[in-house]
């Protein structure tokens, strides 16, 4: 006889499963059981790994463009005064001085808004987007999206206790604006998700995700495109997804 030990947070969740596996046995029905992996928020040193990654493909660019004397860390102070923390300090004198915090230096909740508003710094930046006619940086949809593993159960209450309104034509300026979802080229489409929408009729303008052209016909309106999400989604559904990110942009960009 194996036995099988699992954890689970909600008793009263529990007991329903339960009582529904026992109801079926009783009766003679076949059970087909599945279940999935719940991944934990990223640790601070799982967001430092994060942060190494951007430094490695923003110093491979510039090097590119033939900025061959930047160093990780001349991008690391770059992106830390860009998009920092600071915290203020008493200089012996009594004058207070603002410093600028590490990573290592800020809590989780300062170190996941740094990373989150570095991604977004970077989507911007027009040192970044091409300008003077060079080759425009290209921020995968992995790096983009990162954040994804690292959605707080307090910041989805929060986020679902928002009465958004149905259009936000700003926000839908905001989306064309991002790399496509998909292959992280420059965008120039709000796709607004379908699943859920009577006929004839759009979701509201958040419930929307950024893609580019070629992308957008062949997959946003092929049978398959949420498989092809799931690596940028990691385990939230698509509504929860496109409510963080229209929460994200209305109170942090």
């Amino acid at each position: 006889m194996q036995t099988i030990n699992f954890i689970i947070s909600n008793k009263e969740y529990l007991k329903k499963v339960l009582g529904h596996i026992l109801g079926q046995y009783k009766q003679g029905d076949i059970l087909n059981v599945s279940y999935e992996t719940i991944q934990k928020p990223k640790s601070k040193e799982q967001l430092g790994f994060i942060f190494g990654g951007i430094i490695k493909v923003l110093l491979l660019h510039f090097k590119t463009l033939g900025f061959d004397d930047y160093t990780p860390e001349i991008i690391k102070t770059w992106l830390y005064y860009e998009t920092g923390v600071f915290d203020k300090k008493m200089l012996p004198n009594g004058e207070y001085r603002e410093i600028i915090k590490t990573l290592s230096g800020m809590n989780k909740k300062e170190a996941s808004d740094f990373i989150s508003k570095t991604l977004n710094f970077i989507e911007y930046s027009p040192i970044l987007n091409g300008a003077n006619g060079q080759r425009a940086f290209i921020l995968t949809p992995e790096l983009r999206y990162c954040w994804t593993r690292n959605v707080e159960e307090d910041f989805k209450i929060s986020v679902y206790a928002e009465d958004f309104k149905e259009k936000d034509e700003a926000y839908l300026r905001y989306q064309r604006g991002l790399t496509c979802i998909y292959c992280g080229g420059k965008g120039g489409e709000a796709h607004h998700i379908k699943d859920g929408s009577g006929l004839g009729r759009k979701n509201p303008d958040w419930f929307t995700i950024p893609v580019c052209n070629n992308c957008h016909v062949p997959i946003m309106h092929g049978r398959d495109f949420m498989e092809g999400l799931k690596a940028i989604l990691n385990g939230l559904d698509i509504e929860t997804f496109c409510r963080c990110c229209y929460y994200k942009w209305l109170y942090h960009y």
